[in-house]
């Protein structure tokens, strides 16, 4: 007999997803095709909100530090390991919107309820508090340190009150940037913002790849950016790689601004793939190649602290423009970033996923047990066509692996503190 979950049972108050799957719409299909999605405006809208604003919430502590971590792993390793933790992410992403579909709960705390209880309900919120915390007071420091460094490009005449220890940056970027943002209603309010911010991450990209080509590659030709590396801060890299793609705490809540039903999870899911696997794993390779390729060994943590656009007023342009949308990974803050991606972002992105599909797959979640036959039902092991050997492989042999990458980052993380 298949799992199943009930959608109408609401414990602890949360909403329930509209199950209208629209089927009726949907010509010869249970899964709306991507192609027929990209039919309809409104859905053409939702896809394209959901990739720039995900897009700007993923582009977080790696961006700039994973031109250092390639001149650790090398140009192959560097993106054979960026494929493994993509690809990881997207899976446990899946995950979430399949357990979301089948549960009906809109945020990751009440799918933890439904699936776990109170006390993974509880454990999942530690998790997030912990995730959320860090990487706010993260970034809170980050867009003073890069604001610091863009204006001592620009000049050097600056009073030390503004650029000494950065608190007074740090307090008008709160004032002015994180305050505002984050008392915006709803996530898909940010499209403006995010569509700017990621234009800012294009420039940053455009200026590394013409400056590293103009160059001529000096790293690749004197052989400091090596085809394979694996140097002694090799767990760096990991570190920076393996919480490079996170995506999972803003998914959740963006899947209520969806279209409800089948359309809305295929909408979220089509644009979890494209910012994953196609917009952040692009501008990740790309910024990391390229500017590994141009400074070698000398290639800094943070890539704005190397030379570019000739120094002076243009990058101290370009390092402000960072620093508004807290995209920046310095030294001082890089303990916070660790902490936060070893402990919070582990268990939110790769460790909870997984624990709700065993629950679920196994029939121990508590919508299970408790099932009491209101509202409609629906299944979460999905009927295959396949052996019970490869159904075993497929849903518990893989999220097994994914655990295991999770944990790998984890400790490569924290052994560099």
């Amino acid at each position: 007999m298949d799992p199943s979950c009930d959608v109408a049972a609401r414990e602890d108050g949360s909403r329930e997803l509209p199950q209208r799957h629209v089927e009726g719409e949907i010509p010869n299909s249970s899964s709306p095709p991507f192609l027929y999605l990209l039919r309809r405006r409104e859905y053409r809208h939702a896809l394209f909100s959901g990739i720039v604003t995900l897009t700007l919430s993923i582009m977080g502590g790696a961006v700039l530090p994973v031109s250092n971590a390639f001149t650790t792993t090398g140009i192959v390793c560097g993106f054979l390991i960026m494929l493994v933790v993509a690809l990881a992410n997207t899976y446990t992403c899946d995950l979430l919107l399949r357990q979301a579909y089948c549960t009906g709960a809109l945020n990751y705390e009440s799918l933890a309820f439904h699936i776990g209880g109170k006390w993974w309900k509880l454990a999942t919120e530690i998790s997030i508090v912990v995730l959320l915390i860090g990487t706010i007071i993260g970034n809170i420091q980050q867009v003073s340190e890069a604001a610091v460094i863009g204006i001592e490009n620009i000049t050097s005449n600056a009073p030390s009150w503004l650029t000494g220890s950065g608190r007074v940056l740090m307090i008008l970027s709160v004032v002015f940037i994180v305050a505002p943002i984050c008392l915006v209603e709803k996530m898909r309010q940010l499209e403006f913002f995010a569509t700017v911010g990621t234009s800012i991450v294009i420039w940053l990209l455009v200026v590394i790849v013409i400056d590293a080509i103009r160059f001529k590659l000096p790293a690749v030709k004197n052989g400091e950016l090596a085809a394979v590396g694996f140097t002694s801060s090799i767990t760096q890299a990991i570190s920076t790689f393996g919480f490079a793609f996170y995506v999972q705490p803003m998914m959740m809540p963006f899947l209520a601004e969806m279209p409800a039903g089948k359309v809305g999870v295929k909408l979220t899911s089509y644009s979890v793939r494209v910012v994953i696997l196609g917009t952040s794993f692009f501008i990740y390779g790309t910024i990391g190649f390229f500017g590994a390729a141009r400074y070698g060994s000398l290639t800094s943590e943070n890539i704005l602290e190397n030379k570019w656009l000739g120094g002076g007023v243009p990058q101290g342009s370009l390092n402000l423009a960072m620093a508004g949308i807290s995209l920046i990974s310095p030294n001082n803050s890089g303990a916070i970033i660790t902490i936060t991606g070893a402990t919070g972002v582990s268990m939110v992105s790769y460790t909870i996923p997984v624990v709700n599909h065993f629950l679920l797959f196994f029939q121990r979640a508590k919508c299970q047990k408790q099932a009491d036959g209101i509202g409609s039902v629906l299944k979460y092991r999905k009927d295959t066509w396949y052996s019970t050997v490869q159904e075993y492989a497929k849903e518990l042999v893989l999220p097994a692996f994914v655990i295991v990458v999770g944990i790998f980052c984890s400790i490569a993380a924290l052994t560099t503190l």
